[in-house]
């Protein structure tokens, strides 16, 4: 790793604004396939989603092949590995990509100033790459780098110098997306831009740069992602820092800041819609229709929730049995009652009628994601 004498003034450790940077916490699952043409994946990794319009499919999986701790002075545990499954040529609105958009909240330590974007990366081809920052008013910054023929199946890391003084007018402070930080893999020609490594008035948002490689040309092609960070601070201006990665906090307050936009009742390694009464709520039938089913978030949410619910066998949308280890048959999700960032009180489902005063189980997710 590059060694640089930082000035020690403009170093703050542990102020990372991306949340689980390190790929630490992967709640909905560890493994899945982006779908064409819908702008899914969203997200897998928390706080990490896909968006991808065109055609060409791709993989999303995490990865124990890391950067060593002599490479990067920082043990992590797991990567993101995105891997080509169908090859495309994108058209010119078309677009696929990683990102990470950021609550405008958290832009109040770096917006009025310089920071550095830096990361690893192990790419399976050689070229040109861009990572760009998109503003919810239409302001953006695209940096390229390139991976030699000599660097690829390694780990490199990328440093970027981004001035975020120059933009501060361009970023809502409030619980909602100020900017997105986007790994541009595969980019339409009405998406690339001509400026580079300056800010600049998109009109759409742009997503890379004139040459970038194309990531869909081969199924061969695979990317592995690990300890990305947004830090404020440089080494002078114009130079970016290059020091070891830090987390949000420690590793339980970056398990909360994750779940202040998504959390479940499963236990943290067990998948949405899974199989199993372990973490299931108590609710009792309060009408033919509802169930009482207090429960307070384990951290309070962004905004207003989406509630899903799932039965003892991992069913979407129903109520488990108390009695048996099945699900009430019939029973659709019609809402959650008095539901808001801090939790909800009622499940009110339609279809099958419930009994009043019998006990059901629930699992849920809560989403309050950007």
């Amino acid at each position: 790793m590059p060694s640089l004498t930082p000035r020690i003034d403009n170093i703050e450790s542990g102020r990372n604004v991306l949340i689980n940077g390190n790929f630490d916490f992967w709640q909905r699952g560890t493994a899945a396939t982006n779908a064409s043409d819908t702008l899914a994946l969203a997200y897998l990794a928390d706080r990490w989603r896909t968006r991808t319009s065109g055609s060409g499919t791709f993989t999303v999986a995490r990865s124990t092949d890391v950067p060593s701790f002599a490479q990067s002075g920082f043990y992590s545990t797991f990567a993101l590995r995105l891997a080509c499954t169908a090859t495309a040529t994108p058209a010119a609105n078309d677009f696929h990509l990683l990102r990470q958009p950021i609550e405008g909240f958290n832009l109040a330590t770096i917006a009025g100033r310089a920071g550095t974007l830096s990361f690893w990366i192990k790419a399976s081809y050689s070229g040109s790459f861009c990572v760009a920052v998109n503003t919810d008013a239409g302001i953006s910054y695209v940096m390229d780098y390139s991976i030699a023929a000599g660097e690829v199946n390694t780990w490199v890391k990328r440093n970027f110098y981004i001035d975020f003084s120059q933009a501060v007018n361009a970023f809502s402070f409030e619980a909602a997306a100020g900017c997105t930080v986007d790994f541009s893999l595969a980019i339409g020609s009405s998406r690339l831009a001509t400026t580079k490594n300056t800010w600049f008035t998109s009109g759409t948002t742009v997503l890379g740069s004139s040459g970038q490689t194309n990531f869909l040309s081969s199924t061969a092609n695979s990317i592995l992602i690990a300890q990305v960070q947004l830090l404020p601070g440089f080494t002078s201006v114009g130079v970016p820092l290059d020091v070891a990665f830090s987390r949000t906090g420690n590793i339980q307050a970056e398990l909360a800041a994750c779940q202040r936009y998504y959390e479940k009742s499963y236990n943290l390694d067990v998948n949405p819609g899974t199989s199993t009464s372990t973490g299931m709520m108590s609710a009792n039938a309060i009408t033919t229709s509802s169930v009482l089913s207090p429960v307070q978030f384990k951290v309070s949410k962004r905004a207003t929730s989406v509630i899903s619910i799932f039965g003892r066998t991992g069913a979407s949308g129903t109520v488990g049995s108390a009695t048996t280890t099945g699900d009430v048959a019939g029973i659709t999700l019609a809402g959650a009652g008095d539901s808001s960032n801090s939790g909800f009180i009622t499940i009110d489902c339609t279809g099958t009628a419930l009994v009043v005063g019998t006990n059901y189980r629930i699992h849920y997710t809560a989403d309050a994601e950007l």
